[in-house]
């Protein structure tokens, strides 16, 4: 179950991070990992 945590809060930091518009395209590959990780988090569960 700890392992799903982690996850999800890497995915809301990516989520924060997204908030900051300065960083426009490091959040953009940030979003693209931030979906790799949730179809690996989909798969684990």
């Amino acid at each position: 179950m700890a392992h799903a945590s982690e996850a999800a809060k890497a995915y809301l930091d990516v989520a924060v991070q997204m908030c900051l518009p300065s960083n426009y395209m490091k959040n953009f590959k940030l979003v693209q990992g931030a979906q790799s990780m949730n179809d690996l988090v989909a798969t684990t569960l």
